[in-house]
């Protein structure tokens, strides 16, 4: 009889990659604030759904960790269970909806209808070939039909299981240009010829933005946003281009960004908090030995700091009670240092310059969907408009989640 797959070989399987997606409670269990604590916050109901988060169960270990993170609804808090708690996500949690799986990428439409017909046939195509349910061909069908001017009715289709990140993160790039164009996401901008716009679907090599439309002799670039505040940073790298004021580029907050740009995940934090603070907490010494014990391709974050001389002011500040603190604990402290330290004063005030100036010299503009679980109802909205921008808020995070993830470099974020 074949063994039962649990713990992190189910992980692996069935979870891994697989962001958004929406997961069934299989028994009733506790949940908790995060993957060490014994507290209990509360506990799964069975039958309900919950919504799988890949970038807080990345922990999971055979033998140790078992837990996985999930939320109850896009805009709630994070939690954990064992995955073992959980029925096997659907089928559906593997289907790729970037636009490149529809064939539309790397090509020009000369108008929306065009590119209307593409994706629905596209879609059609697959649920031909049984990619996905019928449930799922139903309703990326009116989310197409939506964005194209309907009012997109979602009653009696059955939304279990259905890969909610993948939708919102790739989905929202393919159905994006219909919006635009025909659901009023750029109607106050003035464009000319808007409705007989043309759509360019770049390579997903190009990094800046994720389709353009091109009307009345100009050409407007869109990079999609999900809704859902994971991952939608715009990253240091693609901003410090395109800044050409000399004020600006005197500031802490440039000087920071370029940190955050030329260095690793793992030096980048530590250097920005040392400028922010001016070595009062991190001294040079302590900088020394991160390039020696953690920077290194073979040290990992969970590797202690052995010789704690050096950190002795950020550790009594910020570790007062702490037997041990490893070089991973610190660096995500740096970075959540820099994330508070960035929504006030004057590093605030010149970062909203610095953003304002590259979404004006780039003439970016993003457009971010969200998604209402588990209704499936879909809405539109606008940062930027292409031309002159004031920015409103902007701060600075990753989306590293725990001290031993290294996997995101600090950006812009623009959520809120």
């Amino acid at each position: 009889m074949a063994g039962r797959t649990s713990g992190k070989s189910a992980w692996e399987k069935y979870y891994k990659n697989k962001d958004g997606i929406s997961v069934v409670v299989k028994k009733s269990a506790p949940y908790y604030a995060n993957e060490t604590t014994s507290k209990v916050e509360g506990n799964l109901q069975v039958s309900t759904s919950v919504i799988y988060r890949d970038i807080f169960s990345q922990h999971i270990s055979r033998g140790g960790n078992t837990k996985i993170g999930f939320q109850f609804n896009e805009n709630g808090s994070v939690y954990y269970s064992p995955v073992d708690n959980f029925k096997k996500p659907g089928r559906e949690s593997g289907i790729d909806l970037k636009p490149e799986s529809f064939g539309i990428e790397n090509e020009t439409f000369n108008s929306s209808y065009n590119y209307y017909q593409r994706v629905i046939n596209a879609i059609a195509d697959r649920w031909a070939t049984s990619d996905y349910s019928g449930e799922l061909y139903d309703y990326l069908m009116e989310l197409v039909a939506y964005a194209n001017g309907g009012s997109g009715d979602y009653t009696g289709i059955k939304k279990e299981g259905f890969p909610w990140g993948d939708i919102q993160s790739y989905f929202a790039e393919v159905i994006g240009p219909l919006a635009c164009i025909n659901k009023g996401v750029l109607s106050d901008l003035g464009i000319t010829n808007l409705p007989n716009a043309k759509i360019f679907m770049p390579p997903s090599s190009v990094p800046l933005y994720d389709y353009k439309l091109i009307a009345g002799g100009q050409e407007y670039l869109i990079s999609a946003k999900s809704g859902k505040g994971v991952t939608n940073q715009v990253k240091p790298q693609f901003v410090i281009p395109y800044i050409e004021s000399a004020d600006l580029k005197s500031t802490n907050a440039y000087k920071l960004l370029q940190i955050l740009a030329d260095y690793s995940i793992k030096t980048g934090a530590f250097l920005g908090w040392q400028l922010l603070q001016n070595t009062v907490e991190l001294t040079p010494a302590a900088i020394a030995d991160v390039a020696v014990n953690y920077e290194p391709r073979n040290k990992k974050s969970s590797d202690e700091i052995i010789n704690v001389e050096p950190w002795l002011p950020f550790l009594r500040k910020y570790f007062p009670n702490a037997k041990t603190v490893t070089y991973g604990q610190v660096r995500y402290k740096c970075e959540t240092l820099i994330k508070t330290a960035s929504t006030t004063g004057i590093l605030h005030t010149n970062l909203k310059k610095i953003f304002e100036e590259f979404l004006n010299k780039s003439r970016i503009i993003y457009v971010k969907m969200s998604i209402s679980i588990p209704d499936g109802r879909i809405r539109f909205t606008r940062i930027g408009d292409g031309g002159v921008k004031k920015v409103n808020y902007v701060e600075l995070r990753s989306s590293n989640d725990s001290q031993n993830r290294t996997s995101d470099r600090i950006g812009f974020d623009m959520v809120r």
